[in-house]
């Protein structure tokens, strides 16, 4: 994408004897939006000779055209007998009247020859207001036509155009129905029922008859300010446990996040490979994740997500409480249920066993009161019968 910056490091090759040169970009045409000021279009020539100690880097030229534009660089070196001069042309902004023509990188009986093509760009990008519940829906606007002629006499002429969420196209994303481009209007990409989650970076791919590399992107924002999303409001872990906490950002551009611990910023070094602690990518935005490997006692405390975004000089911030408990903080209460258990088998033993011991002393009891009675019933009897 022709955004932020444009570097065509495609090759082609030509061979002469024991030489070759290697230039970028291979396409022929490379089309750029006049007044374009934040990109930097590359254009490199290498020659790589052997055998040869004495290869001159004013062998290797650019033309009087070319050489009038951006800045130029060059270098030269020898290694293992195999010597290479680099001359390099970058263009940082773009201006169509004194820009667009023809560059050519000559080596001795070879070149490569590049067109810079001027394109009017019109566009129109539109701000997310989540406090403005009246807005249904916003329409994404890049107008794209070029300007003048090619350096054959072809006029620069649209085939399609075709829109893209990042990289992905339109038709292909959740929902597209939402996603409504007029044949009228192709140039234009209307996104209905609108919500802070469809903040992102849009382009539409405008392709020139010509060929498949006559292509230029115009990106367009839909921008929101960031927001977390919320997420739990405590967690409880055990010590040695691995710790996740996720902080998922909406809005666009991208906000920075950080995390805090206690009011302190967590800084992780990431060359430090023995370090429990791991900020990583989530969703695109950079240290939204954060692990702990095995948690300790000390990493027990409150947490801070928050998400920064200087164009809209906003932040938002979710918090979480982290509590971390002993491992063997759920053996205690076992250990205790089950020594309630065995004293209460103990006293139950106790108790059968007294009890079972004065039963069987009633019985004895009862058992000589019995014998007894019969032995003096017997005594009687004898006596009568006298």
């Amino acid at each position: 994408m022709v955004c932020s910056s444009l570097v065509l490091l495609l090759a082609a090759f030509f061979v002469q004897g024991n030489s070759q040169l290697t230039s970028s970009p291979q396409n022929e045409r490379i089309y750029v939006g006049d007044g374009e000021n934040d990109l930097n279009i590359i254009l490199k020539c290498e020659v790589r000779e052997t055998g040869n100690n004495d290869l001159s880097i004013d062998a290797l030229t650019w033309n009087t055209f070319a050489s009038q534009r951006g800045a130029h660089s060059k270098e030269s070196s020898h290694t293992d007998g195999v010597s290479t001069i680099t001359k390099t042309l970058k263009i940082s902004s773009f201006n169509a009247s004194k820009d667009s023509g023809i560059y050519k990188c000559s080596y001795k009986t070879h070149s490569a020859q590049y067109e810079l093509i001027g394109l009017k760009v019109t566009k129109h990008e539109e701000e997310y207001d989540f406090d403005n519940k009246t807005i249904k829906s916003q329409t994404l606007k890049c107008d794209v036509k070029g300007i003048g002629t090619r350096h054959n006499g072809e006029k620069v002429e649209v085939e399609d155009i075709k829109w893209f969420q990042n990289d992905v196209p339109i038709a292909d994303l959740k929902e597209t129905n939402r996603f409504l481009i007029d044949e009228n209007r192709p140039g234009e990409l209307t996104i209905d029922d609108v919500t802070r989650k469809d903040a992102n970076q849009y382009y539409a791919r405008y392709t020139f008859k010509g060929s498949d590399q006559d292509t230029y992107n115009c990106s367009v924002a839909l921008k929101a300010a960031p927001i977390v999303l919320d997420f739990d409001k405590s967690k409880n872990l055990i010590q040695d446990e691995k710790m996740v906490l996720q902080c998922k950002v909406l809005g666009f551009p991208k906000a920075a996040v950080t995390w805090e611990k206690d009011n302190k910023e967590i800084v992780v070094d990431d060359k430090d490979t023995d370090t429990d602690t791991v900020l990583s990518t989530l969703d695109g935005y950079k240290n939204a994740k954060l692990t702990i490997k095995s948690v300790d006692y000390d990493d027990a405390g409150t947490y801070a997500c928050t998400a920064s975004e200087a164009t809209f000089n906003s932040s938002d911030t979710k918090e979480v409480v982290v509590r971390v408990k002993d491992k063997l903080a759920a053996l205690w209460p076992f250990l205790g249920i089950v020594g309630e258990v065995i004293v209460l088998c103990f006293i139950i033993f106790i108790y059968e066993k007294r009890r079972n011991k004065q039963a069987q002393q009633a019985e004895n009891e009862a058992q000589e009161a019995d014998y007894a009675e019969k032995k003096g019933s017997g005594v009687r009897n004898r006596r009568n019968m006298k």
